[in-house]
This record gives C-alpha cells, sequence and structure tokens, in this order.
C-alpha cells in the first residue's frame, strides 16, 4: 500500500487567533508610532477636599429651655442666644503622594448688607481674625486633616450692628460670616510644578434679627479637582516607543505572511475536497448506496484505504454496494463490505493537507 505525507492545516479557531493577533500588534505600533511623534505626555493628580462643620447654639440662663445648648438645623430665639460653638474638619486627599505645608486661619466678617441688592452689597462691613494664621508642614503623605473651632459672642457682634442702625437710622440685613481659609502648596515627584490649592468654609450667623427666626447656615466647600502637567519627553523614551513600533509591524507581518499562507492551503484543499466529493458521488452514482448508520464492523476485518480508487478495485471482485455516511458537510465515509472485510475510505476538509506519494 502507498505511503502519504500529510499536513494539518489551520482550524476556525486557529483563524480567530491569528486575526486577533494581527489586531494587537498593529493596534500596539499605531500607539507607539503615535507616542513616538507626540513629544509631550501629560501627567495629572487628583485631588477631593471635604470640610462638614459642626455648630452648637449655647443659650443664656433662660426658663423655657433645660438643654445648655441647641444641635444643628433648628431655629433659634435671638434674645436667647449666648455664644455659638463652631467646629470645622477639613480633609484634602491627593491621588499622589506629597509634601509642602498648608497655612490656616478663621476670620469672621461682621456685615451690614442691602436688603433686595442684586449685587450682594453692603453699607458696612468689618473684619475679625478669630485664630491667628498658622502654618503646619506635612511630609509624604497623600491626605491632609485640619480640625479646629471657634467660639462666637453672639450679642457682642449683634449689639454693635443695633448701634450701627441705631446710630444712622439705615435698614439692612445683619450677617456675621465665619470663614475657614486654608491655603496648602503641595510638591510631588510626578510633577515639576507645585499644587497651590486654597479653600474656604463658611458659616453665616444671622444679626439684628427678631427675636424669633434665627437661623443659621453652614456651607463646606467640597470638590473635586486636577492639576495637570504637559511634560516633553525624553530622547530615551521617544526612542522607546519606536522600537516598540517597529518590532510590533515586523510581528504583525510575519503573523500575515502565515495567516495567508495558510489560508491558500484551507482553501486549496477544501476546493480538492468538494471536488473530489463530486466526482465520486456523480460519477459512481449506481454502485453508491446512501445510508443513515452503518453496519456492525465488529465481527469483521476494517481495512483503511487511502484512495476511492482502492475502494473501486475492491469492489471489481466483491460486486457489493459501497455503502455512504455523510457524518457532516465536511466529512463522509465510505465502506464497501464482503468476505468478512469492510474497506473503509474517509474523505474529510479542513484537518490535512494531501502533499505526496511514496
Amino acid at each position: 500500500m502507498s505511503n502519504i505525507k500529510y499536513k494539518k492545516v489551520i482550524s476556525t479557531k486557529g483563524i480567530i487567533f491569528f486575526v486577533i493577533l494581527i489586531a494587537i500588534c498593529f493596534t500596539l505600533s499605531i500607539l507607539s508610532f503615535t507616542c513616538y511623534f507626540d513629544n509631550t505626555y501629560k501627567k495629572t493628580i487628583n485631588y477631593v477636599t471635604t470640610s462638614p462643620v459642626n455648630y452648637k447654639v449655647y443659650l443664656k440662663e433662660n426658663d423655657y429651655f433645660d438643654e445648655p445648648y441647641l444641635g444643628m438645623n433648628r431655629t433659634y430665639v435671638a434674645s436667647l442666644i449666648d455664644h455659638v460653638d463652631i467646629d470645622f474638619n477639613y480633609n484634602l486627599n491627593f491621588s499622589n503622594i506629597v509634601s509642602g505645608n498648608y497655612t490656616y486661619y478663621i476670620q469672621a466678617t461682621l456685615k451690614a448688607d442691602i436688603p433686595d441688592s442684586e449685587k450682594n452689597s453692603s453699607y458696612w462691613e468689618k473684619k475679625y481674625i478669630l485664630k491667628e494664621e498658622e502654618t503646619v508642614p506635612f511630609k509624604k503623605t497623600n491626605n491632609i486633616n485640619l480640625v479646629t473651632s471657634t467660639s462666637i459672642d453672639y450679642q457682642k457682634y449683634n449689639d454693635i450692628l443695633k448701634n450701627f442702625k441705631r446710630d444712622l437710622g439705615l435698614n439692612f440685613n445683619g450677617v456675621l460670616k465665619v470663614d475657614l481659609i486654608v491655603k496648602s502648596n503641595s510638591k510631588t515627584s510626578n510633577l515639576k510644578k507645585d499644587i497651590p490649592i486654597t479653600s474656604t468654609t463658611t458659616v453665616e450667623i444671622p444679626l439684628t434679627q427678631q427675636t424669633i427666626d434665627v437661623s443659621i447656615k453652614a456651607a463646606s466647600n467640597d470638590k473635586k479637582s486636577e492639576v495637570s502637567e504637559t511634560i516633553d519627553k525624553s530622547s530615551f523614551d521617544q526612542e522607546k516607543y519606536l522600537i516598540i513600533a517597529s518590532i510590533s509591524i515586523c510581528i504583525g507581518l510575519i503573523f500575515i505572511i502565515i495567516f495567508i499562507r495558510e489560508l491558500r492551503i484551507k482553501f486549496k484543499l477544501s476546493n480538492k475536497y468538494f471536488s473530489e466529493l463530486k466526482k465520486i458521488l456523480s460519477n459512481y452514482d449506481q454502485i453508491i448506496v446512501d445510508v443513515n448508520t452503518f453496519p456492525n464492523l465488529d465481527k469483521v476485518k476494517v481495512v483503511e484505504v487511502v484512495k476511492f480508487s482502492e475502494l473501486l478495485d475492491a469492489h471489481s471482485e466483491i460486486r457489493q454496494p459501497i455503502n455512504h455516511l455523510e457524518v457532516n458537510k465536511n466529512k463522509h465515509i465510505f465502506i464497501l463490505i464482503g468476505d468478512n472485510i469492510a474497506y473503509k475510505y474517509v474523505l474529510q476538509n479542513e484537518r490535512r493537507v494531501y502533499k505526496s506519494y511514496e
């Protein structure tokens, strides 16, 4: 019997695998070339500030309230207020490790605002420093936390505005604006420039109101932001991207060459397979019987032949029909049974390519 050599052909999964590899290579090369021709890149640091406020309104001795103070978000009786304690809790979080310092102070602004003014204009205002400026260094951290407090003598500032109203006879809205002002300046190894951040947390206390309907507004300055910097790439970075792009293209081209070669083999086999199948079924239709299942071959000797012509040679001696079973569209089996011998020929697509006979 003749010997035969075979070569495996790329499968459908192999085609998908090659397509993915080629796409990855050329995508990487495009990105690398883009980075190579772009002489700069952007570095960014994100930061988040939160500054919750808590305050307590302490009352004068009176016959109406048993507790010494009232909590937040209430309506207070102005004539019963003694002082207001305010607690600030300032947090600054960075996405990277930073070092530097921050400066903070607490400032109060006493204002006589013009009623219904579209520009929030004031007749008069005066600033008071409630806590002197203090500078605090920090090193190699991504979080700054400041907890500080102040106490407001409510009646002191209320009396000042009452006297102003009495002396000038003006109608205005009195308010005491208490601000925690934090200014930080940070440095990080990721950026060349400094990161300056200024944050103000405000509490507004109404003054010169009637004996009822006094409410306090606390506004924190919570926000998310970022600091970015455009940096020139070094010559080493440029060369690195060029090398990566070149290697990616070369590998991609190699994959394309292999892919095309395998596809040619695959389609050559496929054309040869369907051509041979058509030739067998049309030329030898009179001696071929289509079956759904093969008979049991356990008691006969099975001889596999490599060419359909060998099956025809056996048929000329046995004179029995050749059974044909279509396993699927890419595999057909032909069996000739006689004298306790079954001659079997398998015609199959996408598995092997016929190369040569010896």
